[in-house]
């Protein structure tokens, strides 16, 4: 999985010519719909996902178009979301002789907004299906979601993070926030120019 993601914004053919021919009036639109598009990828993901818009945003970040690129650019930084933030059914494992794997607690998530999960059961989000899975104290990073490969003690697969990318990659979030944003630019375009042509800050 990448560190982060990069979401090129270019203008769509119909307006591309029109941008060119008043690039100041382009620029001032669309790094002012870069921000907004800043705030609707965190909306758009809250509605999918079970995490706060906020933290979503401060996780991107938006490079500004200029006259001579003409286009914006979101970054999604890399700082992953805690699996544990997701958790919502399951008590920590006490290691003692004894107890076998699969008399320990399921751990059921909610990643999906309304969707549980008992983890490894069904595949989750940049996870495969896998064996049981419990919730232990880890030596140094607190709680932790363990996993066993098989039905047996050994071997055991750490689960620790989810990583942003996959919440931006969605389907659904990816394609309503490229509808959002080529809406706005071609509603505000065409009054953006007017205005800065009567102004006379563009010939």
């Amino acid at each position: 999985m990448p560190g982060k993601l990069i979401y090129n914004y270019t203008l769509p053919d119909g307006i591309k010519q029109l941008s060119e021919r008043f690039p100041k009036a382009a620029n001032a639109v669309l790094n002012r719909t870069g921000a907004e598009a800043r705030t609707k990828w965190g909306e758009e993901i809250t509605s999918v996902f079970n995490v706060a818009p906020a933290r979503v945003k401060e996780r991107i970040s938006v490079v500004q178009s200029t006259w001579a690129t003409l286009r914006f650019v979101v970054k999604v930084k890399g700082r992953k979301f805690p699996i544990m933030d997701f958790v919502v059914s399951g008590k920590r494992q006490t290691a003692r002789k004894g107890v076998r794997p699969e008399d320990q607690q399921p751990v059921v998530v909610e990643i999906i907004r309304g969707k549980r999960t008992t983890l490894g059961e069904a595949p989750w989000p940049g996870q495969e299906g896998g064996g049981k899975a419990f919730i232990a104290k880890g030596s140094s990073q607190g709680l932790q979601i363990r996993r066993r490969e098989t039905s047996q003690r050994l071997p055991i697969t750490l689960w620790r993070y989810i990583h942003p990318v996959i919440f931006f990659k969605n389907q659904k979030v990816y394609n309503n926030v490229t509808a959002f944003i080529t809406e706005r630019l071609m509603k505000e375009l065409p009054r953006v120019i007017k205005v800065f042509v009567e102004t006379g800050r563009e010939a």
